[in-house]
């Protein structure tokens, strides 16, 4: 997590939980954003944010 929080900003970490709440899946985000599903799932636990159980969708 610290890697990723370091070489992005924070209006860009706050896109990632923005486009995870309008339903990007965890894996998609962590592509785009070179790092892993883990790490993008931390960032929405950590505002606030319920992370969608694996098997739902948008």
């Amino acid at each position: 997590m610290h890697k990723l929080t370091s070489r992005l900003d924070e209006a860009t970490l706050q896109s990632i939980v923005d486009e995870y709440v309008a339903g990007t899946t965890s894996l998609q985000l962590a592509r785009r954003y070179v790092s892993g599903k883990a790490t993008v799932l931390t960032l929405p636990h950590q505002r606030g944010v319920a992370v969608r159980p694996k098997w739902e969708h948008y």
